[in-house]
This record gives structure tokens, C-alpha cells and sequence, in this order.
């Protein structure tokens, strides 16, 4: 990856990747190539709330998840909203 494909000029509209579906698998895919230079685009076609309750309850292996993607401050700014 050259340091022009990790910065993009003004107008360039090309991607290395493009992604459909931002739910959980999306946006982690999206940040994981993200971080390794490639320029990602992620698309999702429905921006509104679910209608019914999610993210209320993180499991160990979700917690294990989000520290391997190095997101470990994530989870834990969430003890001060308790």
C-alpha cells in the first residue's frame, strides 16, 4: 500500500473496498481495513434506530472482540454511564 493510496486526494473517488451493511460485521471489517491503510467505503441503506432493544448487554467474547480490534476504551467508558 503506497502512502498515496492511504491519502486520497481532493475528488478521488476510488476505494480499495466497499462494504454493504454497517451492523456489526460491517463496521468492524470497515475499521480493521481502516486501520491497515486501505481506503474503505461502507455503505448501509436504513440509518434509523432498530425497533426494539440492542447493545444492552456485552458478553466476555464481546469485550475479547473489541480488544483484539485495539477498541478497548469502547466498553469501558460504558461503566460510566451506569
Amino acid at each position: 500500500m503506497t502512502d498515496a493510496a492511504a491519502k486520497p486526494e481532493k475528488g478521488d473517488n476510488s476505494y480499495d473496498v466497499a462494504i454493504v451493511g454497517a451492523g456489526i460485521i460491517g463496521c468492524s471489517l470497515a475499521f480493521t481495513l481502516g486501520r491497515q491503510g486501505r481506503r474503505v467505503l461502507l455503505l448501509e441503506r436504513d440509518l434509523s434506530e432498530p425497533d426494539r432493544i440492542v447493545g444492552e448487554l456485552l458478553q466476555p467474547g464481546g469485550v475479547q472482540a473489541l480488544e483484539t480490534l485495539g477498541l478497548r476504551g469502547a466498553w469501558e467508558f460504558c461503566y460510566f454511564l451506569l
